[in-house]
């Protein structure tokens, strides 16, 4: 047994490094996208379906297309510490804007030039993820944004959103500046959630246990009410 172990470690320290391998797939239609387990990516709309994956080895991630949804996740480590699964680089290009997006457990990237007079997204993001919103001049009619466990929700660039319902707790935040519109916000924030909405015109809700909610001076406060230790103030810019 000692014999074996001596040999594993043995082809794990003298192994070469491994260059980035592309894995390419062919996809169609979206409905749900789901990013997990430390996969950076990026998703873009343009005028084809593709997916690429940056990783050095197929094993170190999981695609699973189904019924228009498409997930991808890096894999959890192998032989424990022996070998742990690379970078994993999503690049992902689509023709048409998913209804729901969810990130999960430490992923990061972001979405761009998909909010062309769009009707509704679905917005999830959790467990340390990030995710950078660019809403690049479009708009959008509904937007549903939840961000709990440490999450980390950015949008810029110009943006209109007729109606937004953001939930943020757990120690999450969301940050839109005053080049997101959003003509009405119905928020609910605790447990050390931030979030700052510097361009909502109206804004109505909750914010609780520690929390914090940002808004612009002109914004108009709709039945807005804060307990147990949350704040409410003004955009510095």
């Amino acid at each position: 047994m000692m014999k074996i172990m001596t040999l594993i470690l043995m082809g794990a320290f003298s192994a070469p490094l491994l260059s980035p391998k592309t894995y390419s797939y062919e996809i169609k239609e979206i409905e749900f996208l789901k990013i997990s387990a430390g996969v950076e990516f990026a998703v873009r709309c343009g005028n084809m379906n593709k997916l690429e994956i940056s990783a050095d080895s197929k094993d170190d991630f999981r695609v699973s297309y189904k019924n228009e949804k498409l997930e991808i996740t890096r894999r959890g480590s192998f032989l424990g510490w022996l070998h742990s699964p690379g970078n994993v680089t999503a690049e992902l290009t689509l023709q048409n804007l998913p209804q729901s997006m969810r990130v999960s457990a430490g992923s990061a990237g972001g979405m761009k030039n998909c909010f062309k007079n769009e009707e509704s997204f679905s917005l999830s993001v959790s467990s340390g993820s990030s995710f950078l919103l660019d809403g690049g001049s479009g708009s959008l009619d509904q937007l549903e944004v939840n961000v709990s466990s440490g999450g980390t929700v950015e949008m810029r660039e110009s943006f209109h959103i007729n109606r937004m319902e953001l939930e943020a707790t757990s120690g999450s935040t969301f940050e839109a500046g005053t080049k997101v519109v959003v003509e009405e916000a119905a928020v609910k924030i605790s447990s050390g959630a931030s979030a700052e909405i510097c361009g909502a015109l109206t804004v109505s809700g909750r914010a609780s246990s520690g929390s914090d909610v940002k808004v612009s001076d002109n914004t108009m406060i709709n039945g807005f009410s804060t307990n147990s230790g949350a704040s409410y103030s003004n955009c510095r810019y």
